[in-house]
């Protein structure tokens, strides 16, 4: 949140950001098809060996689960991303195509894990409709329906996972499509010889892109990477009828995207592009992550949504209520207590939603932040990485 300054980056790097700012408003079709029902069918896939895109990233996220879970991130990274934010280079011991992340945590204890796969290797199964990642993850199906099956820190899930076609497209370009689908799920955890039924309302993310690897062999050095600095994804159910989407994504510590979509049941998503984003308070220490990178993460924020009169519409203040579990990239997946504030209807709404944070800022400004950041020798959370 522009805190701190950027890491250093390369002149390619600065002109890249540059150009993004320039073109990106002119190419970004992501609120016209944010307003459409979704109908691209064929796009959702894994890209292995594509000729053009090069990355492709699959998430489920499940923001309002029950005691002890609270949320559940599920999100498998196929190939590199390029992104600043994104690429875990200390996880990457394969060519950037054959590189695979997957990430899933809940609020339970220490239930964060983060692991790199060979997409090539005998651990990574692959077909047209499979795709197994060692024994924690199995993602099988078609949209509009998936089945889940994960293992990971003593916790065993499955899902039956239906899709919608109510989209919120955070970018729609020539280069890069993301976008976030309703989807509705039924299953079960174990947990300590405990099993949790469970159903409801959650997210599908999809992503492809094709990056400078799609040409480039070899990764790409920090400084050279796409200057994509800040990112925050949240996720509310605010009723049995609608769901709020906030995202903010800075590039160069320049917006790019920055949005609220309201979506309904009835598949109508409305789009706001007058958001205000703000922390109201931040922890008391920045957070070392296991690859020895600060971030000072938030313990309260606020948004506001206005109308096209200039008008408050909505406002959520939000704090945190879980561990932050690192592995969103360079960032962090946590839970968090809301309230919606609707000055349409005069009404209030409390609930608990999901929150990812990314902010990566140079690092010698904010080691020494405060100053008792001397007693922070260790990482937050243990964290399996293999």
């Amino acid at each position: 949140m522009n805190l701190f300054s950027l890491p250093k980056l390369s002149p390619r790097a600065e002109l890249l950001a540059k150009t993004l700012h320039h073109l990106t408003p002119l190419v970004d079709h992501s609120t016209t098809f944010s307003r459409q029902i979704f109908q691209q069918d064929a796009m959702i896939q894994p890209y292995f060996d594509h000729p053009f895109y090069s990355c492709t990233r699959y998430g489920f996220n499940f923001p309002h689960l029950p005691s002890p879970l609270q949320y559940l991130n599920i999100s498998a990274i196929l190939g590199t991303t390029g992104l600043l934010c994104y690429d875990q280079d200390e996880l990457q011991h394969t060519p950037p195509r054959k590189n695979a992340t997957v990430f899933m945590s809940t609020a339970f204890e220490s239930s964060a894990l983060l692991q790199h796969y060979a997409l090539d290797g005998d651990e990574v199964v692959h077909t047209s409709n499979k795709m197994l990642f060692g024994r924690e993850l199995l993602i099988e199906g078609h949209y509009p329906e998936f089945e889940l099956k994960a293992h990971f820190q003593g916790i065993e899930l499955q899902f039956k996972i239906d899709v919608s076609r109510q989209s919120s497209w955070m970018m729609k370009t020539p280069l890069y499509d993301d976008l976030s689908l309703v989807m509705h799920y039924e299953g079960f955890f174990h947990i300590q010889g405990e099993r949790y039924p469970v159903s409801g309302t959650g997210t599908f993310e999809f992503a492809r892109a094709a990056t400078p690897n799609s040409l480039l062999p070899h990764p790409l050095s920090l400084t050279d990477k796409v200057p994509v600095n800040f990112v925050t994804y949240q996720i509310i159910n605010l009723d049995d009828q609608s769901q709020l989407i906030l995202s903010k994504i800075d590039v160069a510590a320049k917006s790019m995207s920055y949005k609220a979509y309201i979506r309904h049941k009835s598949g109508l998503c409305e789009v706001y592009d007058n958001v205000e984003f703000s922390i109201v308070e931040y922890q008391d220490k920045p957070t070392l992550s296991p690859f020895g990178q600060y971030t000072l993460l938030p313990k309260s924020f606020e948004w506001k949504i206005f109308n096209q009169n200039q008008e408050p519409y909505l406002m959520i203040k939000a704090k945190i209520s879980s561990t932050f579990q690192y592995g969103v990239g360079l960032g962090y997946a946590a839970a968090f207590e809301f309230e919606a504030i609707d000055h349409l209807y005069s009404c209030h709404r409390y609930g608990q939603g999901y929150l990812e944070y990314i902010d990566v800022v140079e690092q010698t400004e904010i080691c020494p932040y405060p100053d008792a950041i001397s007693g922070l020798t260790q990482p937050q959370q243990s964290i399996p990485i293999i």
